[in-house]
Formats: structure tokens, sequence, C-alpha cells
């Protein structure tokens, strides 16, 4: 979905900068609209928990979202992915799949369950796909963060994005606040025309 891309990018963004946020819930989705037309545009927020490395061992998040990181694993990109993917079943199915009555049986949930998706049927192959990767419990066979925005289910709206002419800015104080304004304002004038134009996937 277009919503999910545009969290996906987010992610892209934070692997490349080595941030992991480790704290993604629809809590910290945030929908904001854009001043030009009024286009809903989805952000990532609230970094209370971002660490700037690709590995820390402290046991942060929000249950039902956490992964089997919560369990001892070390902390990387990788309890992002697994987020996004608990994330998305919620989004498309209206529940938590590894919701329990208390921690312990969450954790237990996660640790053990195993991740089926019992109405495959009212969602397309891509996305059953993606949802697959992202859920699995060996991160090193998760999907990576950087191979997200290539996966089928994003490929039409990722073509669209590829199409796009970056946009005109006004001048910056310094070099890197122009490149860094550059970048986000790019990615959103990107976003603000595919909702115009009623991306789908």
């Amino acid at each position: 979905t277009f919503e999910a891309n545009l969290i996906v990018r987010a992610l892209d963004f934070l692997k490349l900068n080595g941030v992991c946020h480790r704290d993604l819930k629809p809590e910290n989705i945030f929908v904001t609209r854009s001043k030009a037309n009024n286009a809903l545009v989805y952000k990532v927020g609230d970094f209370g928990f971002a660490v700037n490395s690709v590995k820390n061992s402290q046991q942060v998040g929000t249950y039902p979202n956490v992964t089997v990181a919560a369990c001892g694993e070390d902390y990387g990109a990788e309890v992002d992915v697994w987020a996004l993917g608990v994330i998305a079943h919620q989004i498309l199915f209206g529940e938590s799949y590894f919701i329990g009555r208390n921690e312990s049986e969450v954790k237990n949930n996660v640790l053990n369950k195993e991740y089926i998706i019992k109405e495959e049927k009212f969602i397309t192959r891509e996305m059953a796909d993606f949802l697959y990767k992202c859920l699995r419990k060996n991160k090193y066979q998760r999907i990576k963060t950087e191979e997200l925005r290539n996966h089928p289910v994003f490929r039409e709206i990722e073509e669209r994005y590829s199409q796009l002419p970056s946009p005109q800015l006004k001048h910056r104080d310094s070099k890197e606040q122009v490149q860094t304004s550059t970048k986000m304002e790019n990615e959103l004038n990107k976003a603000v025309f595919l909702q115009e134009q009623d991306v789908v996937c």
C-alpha cells in the first residue's frame, strides 16, 4: 500500500544513517496534511528509544510489537522490520497477531507462535510474501531494510517515484542544510504527487 511504502522509505532513511528506531508501532506513525494540497502524509516519530548504532542489547520496545530481540538478541535494524510486519498485519486484518493477556504471554507468542495468514485470499500474493518475510523469527532470514523498497508489493509505487522530478528549493543558510532539506522535501513532494495520482498497490 501507499502508506506502508512511506513507512518503508522512512526506515530505509534511518538505516542509511545508522539509526534503529526500536519502538515502531501505530501510535508512532503520525499522519499530517500537506500545506500545498491537504494530502495525507505519513511520518515516523517518537525517537525516545532510538540509537545511533546497528547493534544494541538493551531491551526496549512496546508489546506486542517487540520482536524476538526482546528475549536476548542484539537490537538492530531487524527489529524495525519485524515491527513493520506486525503493523502491516494489524492494518490489513484488524488484529495484533502476537497479542497476549500479559507481557509474558506476548513474549511466548513472539518466540513460539508460527506466523500464518489465515485469510490470505483477501490480500495479494505480493503482500502475503512481504508479511512472511518481515515476520521471520530468525533475524538473519528476515528481509533486510534495504530490500524492502525493492519488494514486488511496492514495485509500481517505486517506479512512479523514480520518474518524478526533484523539487526547486528556497535558499538555505548552509550547504549541509541544503542537502538535508533537499532529501526531505524531495521525498515529501513525491509523496504528495502520488497521493494526487491515487496510487494504490
